[in-house]
């Protein structure tokens, strides 16, 4: 099995207009290889699988 390396995970949560989006330009106005996932994404994801399993 090969290692990969770790990298540092940032979860960044908060009320509206507190400054999510700010707060990530400055955490990543240095770095060139980063994923940005929304939220509402992965929820998305979990609704429907919660709701196929109910159906079947």
């Amino acid at each position: 099995m090969k290692l990969t390396k770790k990298q540092p995970l940032f979860i960044v949560t908060g009320a509206s207009c507190v400054g999510k989006p700010t707060l990530c330009n400055e955490l990543f106005i240095n770095e060139k290889e980063y994923i940005v996932m929304e939220s509402d994404l992965l929820w998305n994801v979990f609704m429907t699988l919660a709701v196929e399993a109910v159906i079947c």
